[in-house]
């Protein structure tokens, strides 16, 4: 305790001196703070874009044909988490009006039936307008496996035919004919479209038997699989190739690229922050050294009287630890106040160089650069690390008080 008030007395008498190491000591744990806030920034990106961008692969038909039995079998591969079948088609709606096209698009002849775009799912959450949250299922619920007679269109559509969840639509094609009934509505656009068909507005996501019953043939456009982790998906793809499927007219594509670029931005980033960490400790210590130095050598009077009346070198020099922790203390607290608008800042501005500026024209379903603060822990660590500096400075400067004799030390009293 005699340690612990001596040390608060230096301080407080200090009060020049001590508001000097205060503000050194601010601007070095602020900095520790603020890259400790970016590092989560960087941290929750990254967990944005494996919730957002769920690692997988598409195989489509090619050149031949993708059964169902073959996509079937493809699912059944190690690895695969979830799957959605797909079948693409055009039909008329019965006694539907369509969204008109933009004065842009394609102008049909007017004997010509406008038809809608028809895509036959086994998951409608997991086509790629939903995944990347181009389009929000607003109304009822989404298509899953094992529907029949199910439909969800956009709201728009619906809205203008009078139509709402729970009525039935009829599509035509061919001479044959689906009656099924609205499970859901959906709101959004698509990003080109040069045919009525294209437009978000004027498409229906079926069941899979549903566009069955349309088609005329039980072929598959596309299968669209989800595995575990994107460490796992050339793998699980390599494995899905050992299958005895006419892989040479089919097209295999992962969405590796979709993540691929965000992720090597957040690496570069953690790169910089790793070496930015360690020079800010480097010339922090440095900074504190240089400064302590001359703190030390202002209480060479204290010292020396402290030495002669008995005080080993050991208690001074715990004295001097217990003062700069009080001042450490208080700078700790004052940085948590500065360092929220500094990380704020820094944090948006790094995390949207990582994720760049062309990511929504990938298809990625990553979500607009934010900052995320930091955690307690984050906060508590940085500033663990700012006492360490400040510490491990404070031994450094008083190496060579420490190592003279306490008669070479009186002597520099004189």
């Amino acid at each position: 305790m005699l340690l612990v008030k001596r040390a608060w007395l230096s301080v407080s008498r200090r009060a020049g001196k001590s508001v000097v190491l205060l503000l050194i000591m601010t601007v070095i744990f602020t900095a520790l703070m603020a890259e400790a806030s970016v590092r989560g920034s960087m941290q929750a990106l990254r967990e944005s874009v494996s919730r957002g961008v769920p690692a997988g692969f598409v195989v489509r038909s090619g050149s031949g044909e993708l059964s169902l039995a073959d996509a079937q079998s493809v699912g059944g591969v190690q690895g695969v988490t979830a799957h959605n079948y797909v079948r693409g088609l055009t039909a008329i709606p019965s006694s539907l009006e369509l969204v008109e096209m933009p004065a842009s698009g394609v102008e049909l002849s007017g004997d010509v039936a406008p038809e809608a775009g028809v895509s036959g799912v086994t998951r409608s959450d997991l086509i790629q307008g939903f995944a990347a949250k181009q389009y929000d299922l607003v109304e009822g619920r989404h298509i899953t496996d094992g529907d029949h007679n199910s439909v969800i269109m956009h709201q728009e559509l619906a809205t203008k035919n009078g139509l709402k969840v729970g009525d039935q639509v009829t599509l035509d094609r061919d001479g044959k004919s689906v009656t099924m009934t609205i499970i859901g509505l959906f709101t959004g656009t698509s990003r080109k479209a040069s045919l009525p068909s294209e437009m978000a507005e004027n498409t229906f996501f079926t069941d899979l038997a549903s566009s069955g019953e349309l088609a005329a043939g039980q072929e598959l456009t596309e299968a669209q699989y989800l595995v575990t982790s994107a460490d796992d998906l050339n793998a699980t793809i390599a494995r899905a190739k050992e299958l005895p499927l006419p892989w040479d007219t089919l097209q295999v594509e992962d969405n590796a690229k979709s993540f691929a670029g965000v992720l090597s931005g957040i690496a570069t980033v953690e790169g910089l922050l790793n070496l930015m960490l360690a020079g800010m400790s480097l010339a922090s210590i440095a900074i504190l050294v240089f400064v302590l130095v001359f703190w030390v050598r202002g209480r060479v009077h204290e010292i020396g009287i402290l030495l002669s009346v008995g005080t080993t070198k050991g208690r001074l020099l715990a004295q001097f630890l217990i003062e700069l922790s009080m001042i450490a203390l208080a700078a700790g607290a004052l940085a948590v106040l500065a360092s929220g608008q500094v990380s704020h800042m820094l944090g948006d501005f790094v995390v949207g160089q990582a994720t760049g500026t062309e990511d929504g024209q990938s298809g990625a379903n990553i979500p607009p650069p934010s900052f995320a603060a930091a955690s307690a822990f984050d906060l508590g660590r940085a500033w663990l690390l700012g006492c360490a500096v400040v510490l491990m400075s404070a031994v450094v400067a008083m190496i060579p008080m420490l190592r003279l004799k306490p008669k070479q030390i009186l002597s520099k009293m004189s």
